[in-house]
């Protein structure tokens, strides 16, 4: 009896992974598992209202909070890194407002909250770079535009479109 109920276990996994690996091809699904990982309750701001933002005289503090890695290949213009648990400097609790990204918002959707819990009025993201660059909105690096993001991990790089793959 015990083996028939291991062998089930063991036929039901590998049926699951054969579904989850062919629902992965779907960018919705990409993005409803990041959505499972992130946050819900943080306040966050949409590529277009941080667009606008970026534009005005009083514009958020803007924080990249990749790994240096990802950081160096890509990051929003205007961002400084700010590496996830990274001390909360001066500069960061005098902002009147700040807003956090990472590749798809879990990392950022953290520090949102952690921010918050100081007291400083931060927002996440929505759809992080990975959907910044796939709304082909402007990057850069050390050297000037580009059109490159780090993927994060092979499981993640599939939210990017091909051409925005750092390959």
């Amino acid at each position: 009896m015990r083996s028939w109920f291991v062998r089930g276990i063991i036929i039901g996994s590998g049926v699951a992974v054969v579904l989850v690996g062919v629902a992965w091809r779907s960018p919705a699904v990409r993005w409803t598992i990041a959505e499972i990982l992130i946050d819900g309750d943080q306040p966050t701001l949409s590529p277009d209202e941080l667009a606008r933002a970026l534009q005005r005289d009083d514009a958020p503090l803007l924080l990249d909070v990749r790994s240096l890695d990802e950081y160096r290949v890509s990051r929003i213009p205007g961002a400084i890194h700010f590496p996830p648990g990274a001390p909360i400097d001066l500069r960061i609790e005098r902002a009147s407002s700040v807003v956090a990204y990472c590749s798809v918002g879990v990392r950022s959707g953290w520090e949102v909250a952690r921010l918050r819990d100081r007291g400083i009025a931060a927002k996440n993201l929505e759809g992080a770079i990975f959907l910044w660059a796939s709304e082909g909105r402007p990057l850069v690096d050390d050297h000037g535009p580009t059109k490159r993001v780090h993927g994060y991990n092979r499981f993640w790089e599939r939210a990017l479109p091909a051409e925005r793959r750092n390959q």
